[in-house]
């Protein structure tokens, strides 16, 4: 195994703490070990002792570049997606056919955030993007409160009108808050509960559902 340390880039800003160091406080909140979830310079030099004793190399920033100097192990050094070698079946493609839920949504990250961490202060817009085309069949423009729904869940939401998402695809922003939506529901309730052939991950992108006029007060 190869490890490569983190080195701090700015000196800490305010109140900001670095990811160990939030992990610790929680833990201490929660009535842990301190000793355990150390995040001290003390403790990180410890771990890294105890990772060499058990054979990984630890390696200096800067000093791995992967496909530079740095390859996978197999004997090609390329990367396996799939091979006939492993105990994991290789990626399969599944159509998603529902004629009650013909959209496919999706949830890319913004630029506001790739994740709920920093959506409390700056949230993506609470909006579900949707082709002209869809729209327009729909009888939906931008500002318009539109019903999203399938078996699992059910939500109301802005309509923004976008020609740069693909006709059948809607999106909503990946990191919002439930608090941000009415009916305290998130993209994530659309999600089947199936799980992807490698890692048993979730299947987000899987979700399908339908988009039709919402009622307005």
């Amino acid at each position: 195994f190869t490890a490569q340390r983190n080195v701090r880039v700015i000196e800490p800003v305010g109140q900001s703490r670095s990811n160990g160091q939030v992990g610790q406080m929680l833990a201490e909140a929660l009535g842990f070990s301190t000793t355990e979830f150390a995040a001290t310079d003390e403790a990180v030099e410890e771990l890294i002792e105890q990772s060499l004793g058990n054979g990984t190399q630890v390696k200096q920033p800067g000093e791995v570049r992967q496909f530079v100097n740095t390859f996978p192990t197999f004997g090609d050094r390329h990367m396996k997606l799939w091979g006939p070698f492993g105990a994991l079946p290789g990626p399969r493609f599944v159509p998603l056919e529902d004629d009650r839920h013909p959209l496919t949504l999706i949830t890319p990250a913004t630029s506001f955030t790739v994740n709920s961490m920093f959506g409390d202060t700056l949230p993506p817009p609470a909006t579900i993007k949707l082709n002209p085309v869809d729209a327009a069949s729909r009888g939906l423009a931008s500002g318009d409160t539109a019903r999203v729904f399938n078996d699992r869940a059910e939500l109301s939401i802005e309509v923004d009108v976008d020609a740069t998402v693909r006709p059948g695809v809607c999106a909503i922003p990946k990191g919002l808050w439930r608090r941000s939506l009415n009916g305290g529901l998130t993209a994530n309730a659309f999600a089947p509960d199936t799980y992807s052939d490698l890692s048993d991950g979730a299947c987000f992108n899987d979700a399908r559902v339908q988009v039709e006029k919402g009622r307005t007060n």
